[in-house]
């Protein structure tokens, strides 16, 4: 005689790993296949919070937006949201961006030195360290004179390719780089 017995979900652990029973046979097939410190995806998430953020433990990028689930919940994105392309600070570097340079989606200035991350990276600063007062490209122009004020690149010493520094054209003449001097 077969004798079936339906059972309602729960959030038991009665293997006492500290992961709910059925969400561990839902995804592994069993209690035992899988702890809470496992990573069987490789994306950087543990079991648990795989668990706790609803993301795929047996898939890198649940949301499939690129980035990878462990990476995303360690910035404070949503695993669950194409959001890749979004960027809730206004620095001009979507979350991919900030995700590929090491900065926070919801910091502008990452690592705090009036620069937004956005600018930095795109003339070549460390938008995570503080070097806005540094001269990348030795042209005797800070990094944030050249960003914010002359209009220079700062990872270029003559941006204008006039054969001059920035440095020089900055200091000698009130227009600045001028192309056409080249």
């Amino acid at each position: 005689r077969l004798i079936i017995k339906q059972v309602e979900p729960s959030d038991e652990d009665l293997d006492g790993d500290g992961l709910p029973d059925d969400w561990e046979i839902e995804h592994f097939g069993s209690v035992e296949a899988q702890g809470l410190g496992g990573d069987p995806d490789e994306d950087g998430a543990s079991n648990r919070a795989e668990n706790e953020n609803g993301t795929d433990p047996n898939e890198k990028d649940t949301d499939q937006d690129g980035i990878d689930d462990g990476l995303e919940i360690a910035a404070g994105l949503d695993p669950l949201a194409d959001d890749a392309g979004d960027d809730p600070d206004f620095d001009e570097l979507t979350n991919q961006q900030e995700i590929e340079n090491g900065t926070s989606p919801f910091n502008e200035d990452t690592d705090g030195d009036e620069l937004l991350d956005g600018e930095e990276v795109a003339n070549g600063t460390d938008p995570t360290r503080k070097d806005a007062d540094e001269d990348l490209d030795a042209d005797g122009i800070s990094n944030r004179t050249e960003i914010l004020i002359d209009g220079t690149l700062a990872n270029n010493p003559d941006t204008d390719g006039d054969g001059r520094d920035d440095g020089v054209d900055y200091t000698y003449f009130l227009d600045g780089p001028d192309p056409a001097d080249a």
